[in-house]
């Protein structure tokens, strides 16, 4: 019955915990690992090589929001994923996107498998300051792993 589920994460890997609540935070967890880095590497390289489409994108109206107050461009987040490496590997979750309004998408569609990296590198910010940030990033692939979909970017 796994075939016909409205999640397509869950139709390709049957073996995923589900069902996760927005209330309970252990049954968000994911055992393991998801993402290859070598697949986000692949995609921000891509998307640093071109600028027609977007190849890294927010999903969550408070990762877009966080985005935007931290100036960051596509070509900005390209390079900081472009620095994670395994160490910087946190958990795996399922996070919820944010539902357009007007849109019909089942509940179960909502939820995307996610990875979650802790960054820290040292920058120069608009007044002038310098010194280390602290980046947050939850992401997932999209189904036909060619999108990086960003949940949660937040330092």
């Amino acid at each position: 019955m796994r075939g016909t589920h409205p999640n397509p994460y869950i139709q390709a890997r049957p073996g995923l915990p589900w069902p996760p609540s927005g209330d309970d935070e252990n049954s968000r967890r994911i055992p393991n690992k998801l993402w290859e880095l070598a697949d986000i590497h692949t995609i921000a390289t891509a998307q640093l090589a071109q600028t027609e489409r977007n190849l890294i994108v927010p999903i969550t109206d408070n990762c877009t929001a966080n985005i935007q107050d931290l100036e960051l461009t596509t070509e900005d987040l390209a390079k900081r994923l472009l620095l994670l490496k395994e160490r910087n590997y946190d958990k795996s979750m399922w996070c919820q996107r944010s539902k357009a309004p007007g849109v019909k998408v089942p509940d179960e569609a909502l939820w995307f498998p996610c990875d979650a990296y802790g960054l820290t590198i040292v920058e120069r910010v608009s007044t002038g300051w310098e010194g280390p940030v602290e980046y947050y990033f939850k992401l997932c692939l999209s189904p036909a792993n060619a999108v990086v979909l960003l949940v949660s970017v937040h330092v």
